[in-house]
């Protein structure tokens, strides 16, 4: 008979799929937990003042930038909504709003002025 067909075999699958119905469960109660709309914001301030921001510093600054990334320029939309940044000492400090995309670039060039300028010299030369 073939392993795949044997009684090991078939209490294996057996727990594989328990585990996997678990894992579906503790997913779907997690998003449902965090869903709320109350929980949602709570979660939001929480994490906000974690990097050293509050509600109203986050919208009063989303203003004073015209609804638009401190980088790049362009608009907040819902697809490409705003992210606090902030320095990382501690405890951290505020600094803007950007989009994602541009917070990460300056993560990973180790927001290094030298780097990103670097950076912006080699893009220009190839432009």
């Amino acid at each position: 008979m073939a392993y795949s067909r044997s009684r090991e075999a078939k209490i294996k699958r057996a727990a594989n799929n328990a585990k996997l119905e678990v894992k579906v469960r503790i997913k779907a109660s997690k998003a449902a937990y965090h869903a709320h709309p109350e929980r949602k914001v709570k979660l939001r301030q929480v994490h906000l003042e974690k990097i050293g921001w509050n509600l109203e510093m986050f919208e009063q600054t989303k203003a004073e930038q015209g609804n638009a990334c401190a980088i790049c320029r362009k608009p907040f939309t819902a697809e490409n909504p705003p992210c606090a940044d902030h320095i990382h000492s501690n405890p951290p400090a505020p600094r803007g709003l950007l989009h994602g995309n541009c917070n990460t670039a300056i993560g990973l060039l180790k927001e290094d002025p030298e780097i990103i300028r670097a950076a912006a010299a080699y893009v220009e030369a190839w432009a």
